[in-house]
C-alpha cells in the first residue's frame, strides 16, 4: 500500500489519509461556522425541553428505522438485536436516553467505532490509500440514540441528506453545549 509492505506501515498510511479527511475546515471557516452556530443557538427556544421526552413509542419507531443487515459495531449488536429484543429493553433504553438527554452526558463507548477502509474505484489503483474511503461501524445503541434525537429535533436542522451523522452531531452539539 503506497509502497508499504509491513502491517504497521500500511496502517500508518491509512491513518494519515483518513485523519486528513477528518480535520476541520480552515481556521477562519471553523471560526465562522462556530460564530454562526452560537448566533443561531442564542435564538433557540428551549422552553419545551422538558416536553420533548424520548418515549417508548418514539424509541420503538426509531428501532423500526434502523438499517437492517449491517455489520455490528464494537459492541457486537445489530439492528436485528434491537428489533427482536424483549420490549423491556425499549423501556430501559428510553429511561437511559432520557437521562442522557437531561444531563448531557454520554458514555465514552457511544463514540467508539471500527474504521473500515473501502475501495472507492474498483478499477483504480488498489495499492494507493487515495483510492479508499473510510466508513465507521458505530454501536447500534449510539445510532438509536441519534435517531431519537433526530426525531425530536430534526426539523430544526439543515444539511445534506447524505450527511446523516453530521445532522445528529448538530443536535448533540445543541443539547450538550447548554
Amino acid at each position: 500500500m503506497d509502497g508499504q509492505r509491513d502491517e504497521k506501515g500500511i496502517v500508518d498510511c491509512f491513518a494519515k489519509v483518513f485523519s486528513s479527511t477528518c480535520t476541520p475546515n480552515s481556521e477562519a471557516k471553523h471560526a465562522e461556522l462556530g460564530r454562526r452556530f452560537r448566533s443561531r443557538f442564542a435564538q433557540y427556544d428551549n422552553t419545551d425541553i422538558c416536553t420533548n421526552r424520548i418515549s417508548f413509542e418514539i424509541l420503538e419507531a426509531c428501532i423500526a428505522e434502523l438499517k437492517k443487515g449491517k455489520a455490528p459495531g464494537c459492541d457486537g449488536l445489530t439492528a436485528e438485536h434491537m428489533l427482536h429484543a424483549h420490549p423491556i429493553l425499549n423501556v430501559l433504553l428510553s429511561l437511559l436516553f432520557n437521562m442522557i438527554y437531561m444531563y448531557g452526558v454520554v458514555s465514552d463507548t457511544f463514540v467508539v467505532g471500527i474504521a473500515i477502509p473501502l475501495v472507492k474505484n474498483m478499477d483504480g489503483n488498489r495499492t494507493s490509500c487515495d483510492n479508499y474511503r473510510c466508513i465507521t461501524l458505530s454501536p447500534v445503541i449510539s445510532k438509536l440514540f441519534e435517531l431519537t434525537l433526530f426525531r425530536l429535533f430534526g426539523t430544526q436542522l439543515q444539511s445534506d441528506n447524505l450527511q446523516y451523522a453530521f445532522k445528529c452531531n448538530a443536535v448533540a452539539a445543541k443539547l450538550f453545549s447548554q
